[in-house]
């Protein structure tokens, strides 16, 4: 799948009006859901795997959520939505740093920050967000390696974004982030 092809146009209101009505679901109805629905994928599938993964990494049972995030990211491919397939590699990525695979979350950073580059929509606020999001990772890695000086670079990236994006939370993120390196 390319980057830039997306068989879904959402609108950032279209995408938030979902993840809303998913998110007031428990996960076991997620889960329900996941497995009732037959057919191919939608959008629908896409966020409540997410969120479903979401909840089980929050659960500290980190197999099974880094399993749940291959099937978001299978499910992202399949309706082509570069979107949820950044956030999937981002996600994937993060339960991959939690156990202390720092390679393989690396490698999953890396892949998430590659298709936000390569995607035609950089400028939306889940785009940006999701770029945002691979910069802070990869920085946090590059933080327990202690490899400072990338690390600040990549908050540094990451603190720009956040202050064009207007997102108080994350500019406070990341200048606690660069504090931490200090």
């Amino acid at each position: 799948c390319t980057p830039d092809t997306t068989s879904i146009n959402l609108t950032e209101s279209d995408r938030q009006s979902i993840e809303t009505r998913l998110k007031e679901m428990h996960p076991k109805e997620l889960n329900t859901m996941l497995k009732d629905t037959v057919g191919r994928a939608t959008i629908s599938k896409v966020v409540a795997s997410r969120l479903l993964a979401s909840s089980l990494r929050h659960a500290s049972r980190f197999t099974e959520a880094i399993e749940q995030c291959h099937t978001t990211y299978s499910l992202a491919v399949q309706v082509r939505d570069t979107i949820e397939m950044t956030k999937a590699l981002n996600d994937l990525a993060t339960n991959f740093r939690r156990i202390g695979s720092l390679g393989d979350a690396t490698e999953w950073h890396y892949r998430a920050l590659q298709l936000s580059e390569e995607f035609s929509d950089k400028e939306s606020y889940t785009a940006r967000k999701n770029m945002t999001i691979a910069y802070n990772g990869i920085g946090n890695i590059d933080l327990t390696l202690k490899y400072y000086e990338e690390a600040r670079d990549y908050f540094a990236q990451a603190l720009e974004v956040e202050t064009s994006l207007g997102s108080h939370l994350g500019q406070a993120i990341n200048y606690a982030n660069i504090g931490s390196i200090y």
